[in-house]
C-alpha cells in the first residue's frame, strides 16, 4: 500500500499505482514477449517425387527461430538484435513420468547473492559460486542451468515460417534465454565491449549468426555476435520500450516470489514439538535403599539418536 496522501499529476506513475489504476493494465509476463532462439533439428516436409514422397529441408538447423506471441515461428539464418536489458537466473527442468515443469528463480542483475526461486528455496538448490569438488554435487545440483536473460527488439529481414513460405521484415520485441555454457560467454563479449566503450544497449544493432558444434553422439549451435558500427539515437519510443521490458521483469519476479513464499519450508519450530513427544524420559524407579538411578546406557542412546536426526533434518 503506497502511503502517497497528495495528488500530484507531475508524479503519474507513482499516483496511478497509488490509485490502483495498474490492475487493468498489467499484463501476465508469459504472454507479451516473442521468444528467440537457435533451432536444434531443421524443419523438414514432404514432396512428390515421379509419385513417391520425399522428405525435404524447409529450414536449415542452425537457424533463429522467433516464437511469436499467438504460437506462430519465423526462421531466419542471420538476425540483428537490439538489446535494452540483460538479466541472470537459475534455471531447473524437473521431469517425474508424464509430469514436466520448470524450477527458476528471480531475474537479478548478478549472480552475487542467492536468488529465490518458485520452489520456495533458493537458486534452485545450485551452490551459488564457484564448487571446488563438483563431484559432491548431487545429479539434480549439477543440471541447475545459469542463464543469461536478453531482453530486446529483433530484426528479421527476409524470414520463412514454418512451411518454407517467405514472410514480410519483422521487427518486434523478444527476450532470449541463453542456457549453453558457451553461448553463455559469447553473448557477455558484445556487452562488455559496449561496456568498455561507454555504449548503452539499445544503442547499437548486433549481428548474429550461428556456428556447429558436434561430439559423436549429438549436434547443436552456439551463437555468433558482432556490433554493428552505427550509433543509434535515444528517442520517446526507445524509453518507452525500456519501461516496458522493465515492467516485464518485475511483473516476472513477483511472480516468482508468490511461488517462493507459498512454497515455502515450514518453520523449523514445529520439529521441536515432535521430538518432545517421540523422547521418553528415562523411569526413576523406587528402591529400599534411595539412590540416584541412572537411565539405561541404551535409553540415552535413543536420546542423543533422536536428537541427532532433528539437527540433520533442520
Amino acid at each position: 500500500m503506497s502511503d502517497l496522501t497528495v495528488l500530484d499529476k507531475n508524479n503519474f506513475a507513482a499516483m496511478a499505482e497509488a490509485m490502483g489504476m495498474n490492475a487493468d493494465t498489467t499484463k501476465s509476463s508469459g504472454s507479451t514477449l516473442a521468444r528467440l532462439a537457435i533451432d536444434t533439428k531443421g524443419v523438414f516436409g514432404e514432396t512428390s517425387v515421379k509419385g513417391k514422397k520425399k522428405k525435404v529441408e524447409i529450414v536449415s538447423a542452425g537457424s533463429y527461430v522467433l516464437k511469436k506471441t499467438d504460437g506462430t515461428k519465423l526462421f531466419q539464418e542471420t538476425v540483428e538484435i537490439r538489446l535494452y536489458s540483460q538479466r541472470f537466473q537459475y534455471e531447473l527442468y524437473k521431469q517425474d513420468g508424464d509430469k514436466k515443469s520448470f524450477i527458476r528463480s528471480v531475474l537479478a542483475g548478478n549472480f552475487n547473492s542467492d536468488l529465490p526461486d518458485s520452489a520456495g528455496g533458493m537458486n534452485c538448490g545450485r551452490q551459488r559460486g564457484y564448487v571446488e569438488d563438483y563431484n559432491s554435487l548431487t545429479q539434480e545440483q549439477k543440471d541447475v542451468k545459469r542463464v543469461r536473460v536478453l531482453f530486446g527488439e529483433v530484426k528479421f529481414t527476409d524470414p520463412v515460417d514454418e512451411e518454407g513460405n517467405e514472410v514480410g521484415p519483422v521487427t518486434t520485441p523478444f527476450i532470449w534465454d541463453v542456457k549453453n555454457n558457451e553461448a553463455f560467454k559469447i553473448m557477455g563479449q558484445p556487452i562488455t565491449e559496449m561496456m568498455e566503450q561507454q555504449i548503452l544497449l539499445p544503442e547499437r544493432w548486433i549481428s548474429l549468426e550461428t556456428e556447429e558444434r558436434s561430439s559423436p553422439s549429438i549436434t547443436w549451435y552456439v551463437p555468433t555476435a558482432s556490433l554493428l558500427p552505427e550509433v543509434l539515437p535515444l528517442g520517446k519510443e526507445e524509453q518507452k520500450l525500456f519501461a516496458d521490458f522493465n515492467a516485464w521483469i518485475k511483473n516476472s519476479n513477483e511472480q516468482t516470489m508468490s511461488k517462493h513464499k507459498s512454497t515455502s519450508v515450514a518453520p523449523a519450530t514445529q520439529s521441536v514439538e515432535v521430538l518432545e513427544d517421540v523422547v521418553e524420559e528415562p523411569e526413576v524407579r523406587k528402591v529400599k535403599k534411595v539412590a540416584p538411578v541412572k537411565p539405561k546406557q541404551s535409553d540415552l542412546g535413543n536420546v542423543v539418536d533422536e536428537i541427532d536426526n532433528w539437527d540433520t533434518d533442520d
